[in-house]
């Protein structure tokens, strides 16, 4: 077998159609439940906002159907030109999988990027708080063992004073 001249030209035709508008999308219903079902706990204990729990969904969703329609696409031409058929469906459930978890990484990190910068911020702040705790104790140090150095030399004297009456 080799490369058959009407599947490639099959797959040039889907490609351009998709290219000009003309596709099959398949909405990712267990992401919207499994997302849903995620956020929806989160508003009953109160560890989120009905805004931010709105925005996770959608953008699982968005991350997971579009990563895996361009992945599927993407994974079926490719799997036509070696071995059409069988190649473009392998192609498109192996480019399907990686594009939706490839879709979902990035969707995790525009949700996580709020908190990324808190974090940021939070480890700069400790950073800057250590380095500042840390010239306050030097600081500190050097004025008790200067306040040592004097004690010392007012006992000094007074010792000499003390053994010059006896």
């Amino acid at each position: 077998m080799g490369l058959d001249n009407d599947a490639v030209f099959d797959q040039v035709t889907n490609a351009t159609e998709a290219i000009d508008g003309n596709f099959d999308f398949h909405f990712p219903f267990i992401t919207l439940a499994l997302s849903s079902f995620r956020e929806l706990k989160l508003l009953v204990n109160n560890h989120t906002e009905i805004t931010t729990a709105v925005k996770n969904i959608a953008l699982d969703v968005a991350g997971t159907g579009i990563g895996g329609f361009a992945g599927a696409k993407i994974g079926s031409f490719i799997g036509s030109l070696f071995f059409p058929g069988v190649g473009t469906a392998i192609g498109a459930i192996a480019g399907g999988l990686l594009g939706a978890i490839g879709g979902r990484m990035i969707s995790n990190n525009i949700k996580y990027q709020d908190l990324n910068m808190a974090k940021e911020e939070y480890v700069n702040a400790i950073n800057a708080y250590s380095l500042k705790a840390e010239e306050v104790n030097k600081i500190a140090n050097q004025r008790f063992e200067n306040y040592i150095l004097i004690e010392e030399g007012k006992l000094k004297v007074f010792t000499e004073q003390e053994k010059k009456k006896n």
